[in-house]
């Protein structure tokens, strides 16, 4: 099975088939080191079956270092505590320094944190460009919420916090950041040995 015939039995979405088998020759290794799109790059480990741990550690490094342009990181957007030491637990617990009460408890503590801010911001916009601090926070604390589910999802939603709090350029540079994150946690040679343990 060559990597386009595999894109397409994982379902893969018909701009990122295309993709790979324009932009980086059929070939899933060039796109690896190439790919500016951290959210492809998420899908493309969950599909694989990448170890769920490292998984839950790539989210909480995305929420800690992805820049907003200014100066800031998205961690900074987290102004109620609780958002913030869910992210934390979820280090500690994957690294087996906390317990499965600790992780639940933060976790409810972080649902609660988000509440008062889907009032205000609710997810009416996801993906937009225009200075929203109230979204752009809501965005981050939903990105905490979501980290035991999906780095991918992780990913898209700092990124629109991104967007919704800088411009254009920081969501560029947001990307390019998660993208080199993404390939520090998972070289291609951990992928590459996914591939072949699934196929």
């Amino acid at each position: 099975m060559n990597d386009i015939e595999l894109l397409v039995s994982l379902d893969a979405c018909t701009d990122g088939v295309e993709y790979v088998r324009t932009a980086c020759g059929g070939s899933l290794k060039v796109a690896w080191r190439v790919c500016k799109q951290p959210t492809q790059m998420c899908w493309l480990l969950r599909n694989l079956i990448a170890d769920k741990r490292k998984q839950n550690l790539l989210g909480c490094r995305l929420i800690r270092e992805t820049p907003l342009g200014n100066g800031r990181k998205v961690w900074d957007l987290l102004t109620d505590e609780r958002s913030r030491n869910f992210v934390e637990i979820v280090k500690r617990f994957e690294k087996a320094e906390a317990t499965g009460y600790e992780l639940y408890a933060a976790k409810e503590g972080a649902d609660q944190a988000t509440l008062p801010l889907a009032y205000c911001s609710g997810p009416r916009v996801r993906f937009g460009f225009g200075y929203n601090p109230d979204l752009s926070s809501w965005l981050a604390s939903d990105a905490v919420r979501t980290i035991m589910f999906s780095a991918e999802r992780v990913s898209y939603y700092v990124i629109c916090a991104v967007a919704h709090a800088s411009d254009k350029e920081s969501v560029l540079v947001a990307q390019t950041t998660q993208c080199y994150i993404i390939r520090e946690m998972f070289s291609w040679k951990e992928v590459q040995e996914l591939i072949e343990k699934l196929y």
